[in-house]
């Protein structure tokens, strides 16, 4: 079945089968990013290798903050709701 039909009952990916092919498609556009073709002029080598590690070392932890975040407001809704209890 197609998972872009509208059915609601169409056969979905698991959400874990979806973040993984999410983080697969964030780690080949990083892949991409850091091609030396896409070192701009008069960056030595050196520095672009150490300017792509920072970039993804930065893009890590966002995505740890946000999943983090998540978390949090989870927690707090779940609290919210037993008090209503």
């Amino acid at each position: 079945m197609d998972a872009n039909s509208g059915n609601p009952f169409a056969e979905r990916p698991s959400t874990a089968r979806q973040n993984m092919m999410q983080r697969h498609a964030l780690d080949n556009a990083i892949a991409e990013l850091d091609k030396p073709v896409n070192m701009p002029e008069g960056v030595e080598d050196h520095a672009w290798e150490r300017l792509c590690k920072y970039r993804k070392t930065k893009i890590e932890s966002e995505l740890l903050v946000r999943h983090i975040t998540t978390c949090i407001v989870y927690r707090k809704m779940e609290q919210n709701c037993l008090h209503c209890l």
